[in-house]
């Protein structure tokens, strides 16, 4: 009878530290788009109450102007619950939501405070989605927000494809 001794716990705790790393710099870049997307809010916020407290502003540009502080507040909001959901290890809130609404919501959300102007045209009859609304309008606000700042000039377009069932 022939056998060998092999001790393999340097190559086991080696392989436990990889994935302690892995999941530490997921975590960080996590982190990082966190604080990015807090930040666009939070600039969105201060340009809105900036541009209300201008003197050269009519009373319907100030009312515009606390509305889109009050979007992105609104905004802010849903990300920290997403931030306390997640910091708990809870499952996405799925609801029927309104699809047209959560777009025209979102985009101009992550344009404010950028000189890029935006224009929806949406279907009418758009089904309802059943979806996290946070997260969906998050997705849109990075989406809209990444695409403004790789082309900033440019024209772009969302397109509908519809299917017939």
């Amino acid at each position: 009878m022939i056998g060998t001794n092999l001790d393999v716990t340097v190559r086991k705790q080696a392989e436990k530290d990889r994935l302690v790393l892995g999941k530490l710099e997921s975590t960080g870049i996590l982190a990082g788009g966190i604080a990015h997307d807090f930040n666009n809010l939070l600039a969105g916020m201060l340009m809105n109450l900036e541009m209300a407290q201008s003197n050269q502003s009519s009373a319907q540009d100030v009312s515009v102007s606390l509305l889109e502080a009050k979007h992105a507040v609104l905004a802010a909001k849903v990300l920290t619950q997403q931030l306390i959901t997640f910091s708990r290890g809870g499952a996405a809130v799925r609801q029927p939501a309104d699809l047209a609404a959560l777009l025209r919501e979102s985009v101009p959300l992550a344009l404010s405070g950028s000189n890029v102007g935006s224009e929806i045209w949406l279907a009418a009859d758009l089904w309802r989605v059943d979806v996290d609304v946070g997260q969906l309008g998050q997705v849109i606000r990075n989406l809209v927000s990444m695409r403004g700042k790789r082309c900033p000039a440019a024209e772009w377009f969302l397109s509908e494809r519809r299917t017939s069932y």
